[in-house]
């Protein structure tokens, strides 16, 4: 072992490198360390490795799971979080009413700002944002079309104000 911050002689090395060919023609070791090294990206992998590796991957929640045991649990699963089965279900209305005519107005907003968010100019997610968060107050004046990564900001700087 060299001192620290130090190089091996060339003797050293040489002796190094002919324990490691002795060690490596040994089968049990060739046999335990190739899967290590394929792993760490020493050597190439082969194509059933790599299939292994992909199908250890897919899907992070259910990976041990079949394919058919997937699809059997997200059918059983469709329709249980949704309407009154929902925690969160408020009877089919919002906490505050929109003003009338709410959607006609949204699109006549959106189309107005040329779809597309108001702040960054992203063209996915949008929503009519209330400046003063009123929602019976729908003049044009008052709406903002803004995506929903700016609108989270948006709220989030007005929390921070109060």
């Amino acid at each position: 072992m060299p001192a620290k911050g130090g190089h091996h002689t060339e003797e050293a090395r040489a002796k190094i490198g002919l324990a490691s060919k002795k060690r490596w023609a040994q089968t049990e070791y060739r046999v335990r360390m190739l899967p290590i090294l394929q792993r760490a990206g020493s050597l190439p992998l082969s194509e059933q490795a790599k299939q292994n590796i992909s199908r250890g991957h897919r899907g992070r929640r259910y990976k041990c799971w079949s394919e058919r045991a997937r699809q059997h649990v997200s059918v059983l699963r469709q329709g249980t979080r949704t309407g009154v089965a929902n925690p969160a279900w408020r009877g089919g209305t919002a906490d505050f009413p929109y003003c009338s005519g709410w959607r006609t107005i949204r699109r006549r907003i959106l189309k107005a700002a040329g779809i597309r968010c108001e702040e960054c100019g992203s063209e996915q997610d949008l929503l009519v944002h209330h400046q003063d968060g009123d929602k019976q107050n729908c003049c044009e004046a008052n709406l903002l079309v803004l995506c929903r990564s700016c609108h989270s900001i948006h709220h989030w700087r007005e929390v921070r104000a109060t």
